[in-house]
């Protein structure tokens, strides 16, 4: 009996986990099927804990992002941010969500994001403070 315990253990013990570390590198691993690139451009901003919905003018916020997983930031015409954005993976239990965003070289930030063929919509997953920045894709 006591040879039989510690194989039973292995047994129920290893495969979760190691289910759980492949499933979280598979959602890393390119090629990603979001269709990110495109040039997207700042609507709305929305939440908060006053519930307000901001809509900001056609020529204030762009952003780029490139099928070489490059972006870049424009204010009013003039570039305030570019860099890498990549895809990571997030845990089980993400509210639902497998993977977010990151920007530049911060790893604090992840971004969660519901894409669709003509918005991208962006709030934050660690600090979660409400506000969802909705982008509108500008049309080639």
């Amino acid at each position: 009996m006591r040879s039989v315990l510690p194989i039973l253990l292995s047994v129920l013990i290893f495969p979760p986990i190691s289910g759980c570390k492949r499933q979280h590198l598979l959602c890393c691993e390119p090629p990603f099927a979001y269709p990110f690139d495109g040039n997207w451009r700042l609507v709305e901003v929305s939440g908060g804990f006053a519930g307000v919905d901001i809509h900001v003018p056609s020529d204030s916020v762009t952003l780029a992002l490139n099928a070489n997983w490059q972006y870049s930031k424009t204010v009013k015409g003039q570039r305030t941010d570019s860099g890498p954005f990549t895809l990571v993976g997030l845990p089980a239990g993400a509210g639902g969500h497998s993977a977010g965003l990151r920007f530049g070289t911060d790893t604090l930030t992840t971004w969660l994001f519901q894409l669709q063929s003509d918005s991208l919509l962006l709030w934050q997953y660690e600090v979660n403070d409400g506000f969802d920045y909705l982008y509108k894709r500008i049309p080639n």
